[in-house]
């Protein structure tokens, strides 16, 4: 059955899908009315669905039933991570964290930033795209550009800077605790960006004895978080 995404799907009323899902669902997949579909709101519902108009504009559809909610995780994941110097290697970041289940992402601006602009609507329709593919369900908060000290008066139950070379990683989640992790760019961050996210509240932490590139460092933060839930107590 074929995926789409629809934010504020209602049972009960006609539903229309947008313009790039509806090109995507009439002139892509060439569907019908009758013809029966799957529906994700982005968060956390999926609805089986029946299309009632096709062509056009837009393409309509009605719920069968009642949405069901997808499982979530009990944490909040906020990753702020430098886009890297090749665009590809931050969309296959995006792409992969979606399917882990991260929150929120804000591409962050550091010192040695080899890349400060990124294409925000290309991102999202990577995003609508990953989480449609893995049934995630939930569709991660975009945020703008920021610059890093901007980012640092971000608020989460715990807060994190990636570093190399110091000790420690990331142990005792906690049920419904927040956290927010920083990952620099290529050349890592300024030892004065550390010190200013010390002083703001963020723990240096390890992801392990390797060097990382950063969107594996974004990636591995993800797996590690969801690895903490599966081993946490209760």
């Amino acid at each position: 059955m074929h995926v789409f995404y629809c934010p504020g799907t209602e049972a009960g009323n006609p539903n229309t899908l947008g313009p790039e899902e509806s090109h995507h669902c009439h002139h892509v997949l060439r569907l019908v009315a009758g013809d029966r579909i799957m529906v994700l709101d982005g968060a956390g519902r999926a609805s089986d669905a029946t299309l009632v108009k096709t062509g056009g504009e837009a393409c309509v559809f009605t719920v069968d039933g009642e949405p069901r909610q997808l499982p979530r995780h009990s944490y909040r994941l906020h990753i702020a991570l430098a886009p890297t110097k090749l665009a590809g290697r931050f969309e296959w970041f995006l792409e992969k964290s979606v399917e882990l289940g991260i929150d929120e992402i804000t591409p962050l601006i550091c010192d040695r930033s080899e890349r400060r602009r990124i294409n925000a609507a290309r991102c999202r329709k990577i995003l609508v795209s990953a989480m449609k593919q893995s049934m995630n369900g939930f569709l991660p908060v975009l945020n703008p550009l920021t610059e890093f000290n901007k980012v640092l008066e971000s608020t989460a139950d715990r807060k994190f800077i990636c570093r190399m070379g110091v000790p420690g990683l990331v142990t005792g989640l906690r049920p419904s605790e927040s956290c927010l992790f920083l990952v620099g760019p290529e050349g890592d961050f300024t030892d004065e960006e550390t010190d200013s996210a010390v002083a703001g509240g963020f723990s240096p932490v390890s992801l392990g004895n390797i060097r990382l590139r950063t969107e594996t460092a974004g990636v591995h933060v993800c797996s590690v978080m969801r690895h903490l839930e599966s081993v946490r107590p209760g």
